[in-house]
């Protein structure tokens, strides 16, 4: 395993000084470190993130079998209103990985979209910084598999308000809304008319 590829990040939205949906968070660590870091103890996000200043930030942890650093910066929400397909060759981003060189070229493809909707053998799988979801006027779903497990992704399919299923690029007419969740992004915060997918 190279150095870039055994870089990881976690990326942690700060609320009132304390860092929200820690459970998913630190299962992502956990399954990490099982699948790379096989005979080391996972470290705790609580333990080194806590007790922060109250304003809203956005929290970057690059680890590997230990921390390497831990970032803060103000959380500035993207303007996102269109989106372009964007077919790829598959490629792996299951755990979260430091090095984003592949999602950037990507990213690259867009033209004149604010950012785009990757595709792979025909599948929909996530934007270049959150997975989506996908309403129909009456139920929302979300790609399954995805590119990226998200912690947001985990928690509201835990929490049964999404459905999980494999959606092809040739369904989305099926479809009134996207939305785009992550980390820091609950579902509402980007919606994009499914007229507004190149």
């Amino acid at each position: 395993m190279t150095k870039s590829t055994s870089l990881f990040i976690e990326t942690l939205f700060i609320k009132d000084g304390h860092p929200l949906h820690l459970k998913w968070h630190q299962q992502r660590v956990n399954n990490t470190f099982n699948k790379f870091f096989q005979n080391t103890q996972p470290f705790l996000i609580e333990e080194r993130v806590n007790n922060l200043p109250l304003s809203l930030q956005k929290c970057k942890i690059t680890y590997s079998e230990k921390i390497e650093s831990i970032e803060f910066e103000p959380f500035i929400p993207k303007q996102i209103n269109s989106l372009r397909i964007v077919e790829s060759e598959p490629f792996d981003y299951a755990y979260k990985y430091a090095d984003r060189a592949t999602l950037n070229q990507l990213r690259e493809r867009r033209e004149d979209c604010d950012d785009i909707l990757i595709s792979i053998n025909g599948y929909i799988k996530d934007t270049s910084f959150a997975n989506v979801v996908l309403f129909d006027g009456e139920q929302y779903f979300t790609p399954d598999p995805p590119l990226l497990y998200g912690t947001k992704r985990a928690q509201l399919l835990e929490l049964a308000v999404i459905k999980a299923l494999p959606i092809r690029t040739s369904d989305l007419h099926l479809f009134k809304e996207l939305h785009m969740i992550n980390a820091l992004a609950n579902l509402g915060d980007y919606v994009i008319n499914i007229d507004k997918i190149f």
